[in-house]
Protein backbone atom coordinates (compact mmCIF):
# COMPACT_ATOMS: atom_id res chain seq x y z
CA UNK A 1 0.00 0.00 0.00
CA UNK A 2 1.46 3.33 -0.98
CA UNK A 3 2.08 6.06 1.56
CA UNK A 4 -0.19 8.41 -0.42
CA UNK A 5 -3.17 6.13 0.16
CA UNK A 6 -2.44 6.19 3.94
CA UNK A 7 -1.85 9.92 4.21
CA UNK A 8 -4.89 11.01 2.20
CA UNK A 9 -7.53 9.79 4.71
CA UNK A 10 -5.41 11.23 7.55
CA UNK A 11 -5.32 14.70 5.96
CA UNK A 12 -9.03 14.53 5.17
CA UNK A 13 -9.92 13.70 8.76
CA UNK A 14 -7.54 16.36 10.11
CA UNK A 15 -8.98 18.98 7.76
CA UNK A 16 -12.52 18.14 8.81
CA UNK A 17 -11.61 18.37 12.51
CA UNK A 18 -9.93 21.75 11.99
CA UNK A 19 -12.87 23.03 9.94
CA UNK A 20 -15.35 22.00 12.65
CA UNK A 21 -13.15 23.68 15.25
CA UNK A 22 -13.17 26.95 13.31
CA UNK A 23 -16.98 26.75 12.89
CA UNK A 24 -17.50 26.16 16.63
CA UNK A 25 -15.16 29.00 17.58
CA UNK A 26 -16.89 31.33 15.13
CA UNK A 27 -20.32 30.38 16.46
CA UNK A 28 -19.21 30.93 20.06
CA UNK A 29 -17.80 34.38 19.31
CA UNK A 30 -20.89 35.38 17.36
CA UNK A 31 -23.25 34.16 20.09
CA UNK A 32 -21.25 35.85 22.82
CA UNK A 33 -21.07 39.09 20.89
CA UNK A 34 -24.81 39.03 20.15
CA UNK A 35 -25.56 38.35 23.79
CA UNK A 36 -23.56 41.38 24.89
CA UNK A 37 -25.21 43.53 22.25
CA UNK A 38 -28.78 42.42 22.86
CA UNK A 39 -28.56 42.86 26.62
CA UNK A 40 -26.77 46.18 27.06
CA UNK A 41 -26.80 48.22 30.21
CA UNK A 42 -29.07 50.99 28.93
CA UNK A 43 -29.86 54.09 30.92
CA UNK A 44 -32.36 56.60 29.52
CA UNK A 45 -32.15 60.14 30.80
CA UNK A 46 -34.31 63.17 30.06
CA UNK A 47 -33.53 66.85 30.22
CA UNK A 48 -35.61 69.98 29.68
CA UNK A 49 -34.65 73.04 27.72
CA UNK A 50 -36.23 76.45 27.28
CA UNK A 51 -36.04 77.84 23.76
CA UNK A 52 -36.50 81.48 22.78
CA UNK A 53 -37.43 81.54 19.09
CA UNK A 54 -37.32 84.61 16.86
CA UNK A 55 -39.08 84.61 13.47
CA UNK A 56 -38.44 87.55 11.17
CA UNK A 57 -37.66 88.58 7.61
CA UNK A 58 -35.25 91.02 5.99
CA UNK A 59 -38.03 92.55 3.86
CA UNK A 60 -40.40 93.20 6.76
CA UNK A 61 -40.23 96.89 7.86
CA UNK A 62 -41.25 96.04 11.44
CA UNK A 63 -38.49 93.44 11.70
CA UNK A 64 -35.97 96.06 10.61
CA UNK A 65 -36.73 98.27 13.63
CA UNK A 66 -33.59 98.49 15.78
CA UNK A 67 -35.69 97.95 18.90
CA UNK A 68 -36.35 94.36 17.80
CA UNK A 69 -32.74 93.49 18.55
CA UNK A 70 -32.71 95.52 21.79
CA UNK A 71 -35.87 93.91 23.14
CA UNK A 72 -34.86 90.43 22.03
CA UNK A 73 -31.45 90.59 23.74
CA UNK A 74 -32.99 91.88 26.96
CA UNK A 75 -35.61 89.15 26.81
CA UNK A 76 -32.94 86.54 26.13
CA UNK A 77 -30.88 87.67 29.13
CA UNK A 78 -33.94 87.44 31.37
CA UNK A 79 -34.95 83.96 30.22
CA UNK A 80 -31.37 82.68 30.33
CA UNK A 81 -31.08 83.81 33.95
CA UNK A 82 -34.38 82.12 34.80
CA UNK A 83 -33.19 78.92 33.09
CA UNK A 84 -29.91 78.91 34.95
CA UNK A 85 -31.60 79.47 38.32
CA UNK A 86 -34.05 76.62 37.68
CA UNK A 87 -31.61 74.09 36.16
CA UNK A 88 -32.90 74.21 32.60
CA UNK A 89 -30.84 74.28 29.46
CA UNK A 90 -31.36 77.37 27.31
CA UNK A 91 -31.16 77.99 23.57
CA UNK A 92 -31.99 80.80 21.15
CA UNK A 93 -33.26 79.97 17.67
CA UNK A 94 -33.35 82.48 14.83
CA UNK A 95 -35.60 81.96 11.82
CA UNK A 96 -35.78 84.21 8.78
CA UNK A 97 -38.51 83.75 6.18
CA UNK A 98 -36.40 84.33 3.07
CA UNK A 99 -35.87 83.24 -0.49
CA UNK A 100 -32.36 84.71 -0.44
CA UNK A 101 -30.31 82.97 2.25
CA UNK A 102 -27.67 85.70 2.42
CA UNK A 103 -30.31 88.32 3.19
CA UNK A 104 -31.57 86.08 5.97
CA UNK A 105 -28.10 85.62 7.44
CA UNK A 106 -27.56 89.37 7.52
CA UNK A 107 -30.94 89.97 9.12
CA UNK A 108 -30.46 87.41 11.88
CA UNK A 109 -26.94 88.70 12.58
CA UNK A 110 -28.46 92.13 13.24
CA UNK A 111 -30.90 90.70 15.78
CA UNK A 112 -28.65 88.46 17.92
CA UNK A 113 -26.00 85.74 17.96
CA UNK A 114 -28.33 82.75 17.84
CA UNK A 115 -27.42 79.23 18.92
CA UNK A 116 -29.33 77.79 15.95
CA UNK A 117 -30.69 79.34 12.76
CA UNK A 118 -33.03 78.34 9.94
CA UNK A 119 -33.24 80.30 6.68
CA UNK A 120 -34.76 79.83 3.26
CA UNK A 121 -37.89 78.61 1.43
CA UNK A 122 -39.97 81.55 2.61
CA UNK A 123 -43.04 80.59 4.64
CA UNK A 124 -42.43 76.99 3.56
CA UNK A 125 -39.37 76.86 5.82
CA UNK A 126 -39.34 73.66 7.89
CA UNK A 127 -39.09 75.45 11.23
CA UNK A 128 -41.84 77.90 10.25
CA UNK A 129 -43.96 74.90 9.26
CA UNK A 130 -43.73 73.70 12.85
CA UNK A 131 -43.86 76.91 14.89
CA UNK A 132 -46.48 78.70 12.76
CA UNK A 133 -48.50 76.37 10.54
CA UNK A 134 -48.70 73.38 12.89
CA UNK A 135 -49.82 75.74 15.66
CA UNK A 136 -51.85 78.12 13.53
CA UNK A 137 -54.71 79.84 15.34
CA UNK A 138 -55.46 82.89 13.18
CA UNK A 139 -53.67 85.31 10.87
CA UNK A 140 -52.02 87.00 13.85
CA UNK A 141 -50.06 83.83 14.68
CA UNK A 142 -48.37 84.10 11.27
CA UNK A 143 -47.27 87.70 11.84
CA UNK A 144 -43.65 88.85 11.57
CA UNK A 145 -41.64 89.61 13.59
CA UNK A 146 -42.59 87.35 16.43
CA UNK A 147 -41.02 85.55 19.37
CA UNK A 148 -42.00 82.28 20.99
CA UNK A 149 -41.00 80.69 24.24
CA UNK A 150 -40.98 76.91 24.04
CA UNK A 151 -40.23 74.10 26.47
CA UNK A 152 -38.42 71.15 24.89
CA UNK A 153 -37.70 67.73 26.35
CA UNK A 154 -34.79 65.58 25.23
CA UNK A 155 -34.05 61.90 25.75
CA UNK A 156 -30.44 60.74 25.96
CA UNK A 157 -29.40 57.08 26.00
CA UNK A 158 -26.21 55.97 27.74
CA UNK A 159 -25.09 52.49 26.63
CA UNK A 160 -22.81 50.51 28.99
CA UNK A 161 -21.77 53.80 30.61
CA UNK A 162 -19.42 54.58 27.75
CA UNK A 163 -21.42 54.97 24.54
CA UNK A 164 -23.57 58.09 24.51
CA UNK A 165 -26.23 58.49 21.87
CA UNK A 166 -26.97 62.13 21.07
CA UNK A 167 -30.18 63.60 22.54
CA UNK A 168 -33.45 62.94 20.73
CA UNK A 169 -36.06 65.69 20.90
CA UNK A 170 -39.18 64.08 22.40
CA UNK A 171 -41.42 67.13 22.64
CA UNK A 172 -41.47 70.83 21.81
CA UNK A 173 -44.38 72.76 23.34
CA UNK A 174 -45.03 76.46 22.74
CA UNK A 175 -45.74 78.27 26.00
CA UNK A 176 -46.26 81.77 24.66
CA UNK A 177 -46.25 83.61 21.33
CA UNK A 178 -45.90 87.38 20.95
CA UNK A 179 -46.27 89.05 17.55
CA UNK A 180 -44.99 92.45 16.45
CA UNK A 181 -42.70 94.92 18.16
CA UNK A 182 -45.37 95.79 20.74
CA UNK A 183 -45.90 92.10 21.49
CA UNK A 184 -42.19 91.47 22.03
CA UNK A 185 -42.01 94.47 24.37
CA UNK A 186 -45.09 93.24 26.20
CA UNK A 187 -43.38 89.93 26.92
CA UNK A 188 -40.27 91.78 28.04
CA UNK A 189 -42.33 93.93 30.42
CA UNK A 190 -43.85 90.90 32.12
CA UNK A 191 -42.78 90.63 35.76
CA UNK A 192 -41.35 87.16 35.19
CA UNK A 193 -41.19 84.65 32.38
CA UNK A 194 -42.18 82.09 35.03
CA UNK A 195 -45.78 83.29 34.52
CA UNK A 196 -45.79 81.16 31.37
CA UNK A 197 -43.81 78.19 32.64
CA UNK A 198 -46.79 76.25 33.91
CA UNK A 199 -45.52 72.87 32.79
CA UNK A 200 -44.25 71.73 36.20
Amino acid sequence: MSSNKILTPFFLITSCVLFLGVLLASYYLKTNSHSNYSNPAINKQTSKEIALVYIGCSTCPSAQDENVSIYFKQLSDSIEQFSRENNYEYITIGVSSEQNINFGLNHLAEVDEFDEISIGNGLGNKVIQFYIWEHYENFVSAGIPQVLVSIREYETVVHNSITRIEPRLKSDSILVRKVGLSGIKELLDEKSISNYLFFE
